[in-house]
Formats: structure tokens, sequence, C-alpha cells
């Protein structure tokens, strides 16, 4: 953020509720974002061969989805192993996201329901 940069009000408020902005910004690169301890945040990661969901509390991962060749596949700290993947244990800090990587908790809740845990 530069001094003198008009913010959106929608980022304004992101960074109230969520303790960061979820813009895309160079700037994360070299300094994480630090969600609020209590403030849900909910990604989407697409790679080459899957796309993993993540819900995170403050910048602990609670949920992961991993949708992989036509399977949805649901991962928890307590069932961290299915179908051939793995729960990923690294705190929110740890990313580098873009905008299009945050998704709202209805549409992780969707892919949820449909998960094969």
């Amino acid at each position: 953020m530069e001094w003198g940069v008009v913010v959106a009000y929608s980022q304004i408020n992101n960074r109230i509720r969520l303790g960061y902005y979820t813009t895309t910004d160079s700037v994360y690169n070299l300094i994480p974002r630090r969600p609020w301890p209590d403030t849900k945040s909910y990604v989407r990661i697409p790679t080459d061969d899957k796309t993993v969901y993540l819900e995170f509390l403050g910048e602990t991962p609670l949920r992961e989805v991993v949708e992989k060749d036509g399977r949805i596949i649901g991962l928890t700290p307590e069932e961290p192993e299915s179908d051939g993947e793995r729960f990923a244990r690294d705190k929110f800090t740890y990313y580098v996201f873009m905008y299009p990587n945050f998704i709202t908790s209805e549409e992780f809740e969707e892919l949820w329901m449909k998960a094969q845990i």
C-alpha cells in the first residue's frame, strides 16, 4: 500500500473484518498477510492436476477439499489422508495468495458437502 492511494471500501471492510486485504499486491511476496486469530478465511489454490480449497481459522488450517479427476476429497487434521491426498498443515502466512484465490464460505461449504470423507 502506498501513501495517497485510494482503497476501495470493500477492501477497507476486508481489512477490518479479516485482518488483511484480499487484493493482489507484490508487497505480499515479502510481508505475509496475517489474519485475526478468530477469523475464518477460505481460499482456492489451482494447480496443474487438481484444485485445493482450504479453510483457516486465523493462521491454522481447519479443513481441506481436493478436487481431482472428477473426485472431491475432504481432509481434516483428524482424517489427514484419503485417496492419495494429504492434509496441508501449512499456516496461512506460508502462502502468497492473489485476489482470485479468495472464495466465500458458501463456496467452500458447497464443496465440503460433496466431499468424500
